[in-house]
């Protein structure tokens, strides 16, 4: 059974702070050393090197992050189906994973929130690694329901409920 290709959670944000991304192309060489005075032997381990990033999304608000939360234990089977998301850097639309890690995600109160209140309060941050595999290039994840400002081709969250024309 192939495992499928999730969207991401309809209502929460995926886009993330625009100094945030860091990481890269994984190496995937297996190295061994010879006999001789020669430099190591290297070969690749696979045909296809995953890319991994650390990123933090824009601030949610405490229903956007439970609206996440249901979908990382529910659908996401607790991180383990990948998602359609646009690439921390390039912005193009790929399957991705969140890494496994201990917590899978990082998430920190950024300021008080009252009961009841939108205020977007809550920091998420996680690892992603990058799949095998492409989709349309139209795709915008979230982005057709928010305000979004352009900063040098990054993009923030101004206001919801705005529609974004991405043509």
């Amino acid at each position: 059974m192939v495992a499928p290709i999730l969207d991401w959670p309809e209502g929460v944000p995926s886009c993330i702070m625009p100094t945030s991304p860091s990481g890269g192309l994984r190496d995937s060489r297996y190295s061994f050393e010879t006999d001789s005075v020669m430099p190591p032997i290297e070969r690749p381990t696979a045909s296809w090197a995953p890319e991994v990033y650390s990123v933090t999304l824009t601030p949610l608000s405490i229903d956007q992050f439970i609206l996440f939360q249901a979908w990382y234990r529910g659908p996401l089977r607790y991180g383990v189906y990948p998602f359609k998301w646009l690439h921390p850097i390039t912005k193009e639309v790929s399957p991705w994973k969140i890494v496994k890690a201990d917590p899978p995600y990082q998430v920190t109160k950024v300021g008080n929130i009252p009961n009841g209140s939108g205020r977007r309060r809550v920091s998420l941050a996680f690892s992603v690694m990058s799949h095998p595999g492409n989709f349309d290039p139209d795709f915008l994840a979230q982005e057709a329901s928010d305000l979004i400002l352009q900063e040098q081709g990054d993009r923030i969250i101004v206001k919801d409920g705005y529609k974004f024309d991405a043509s």
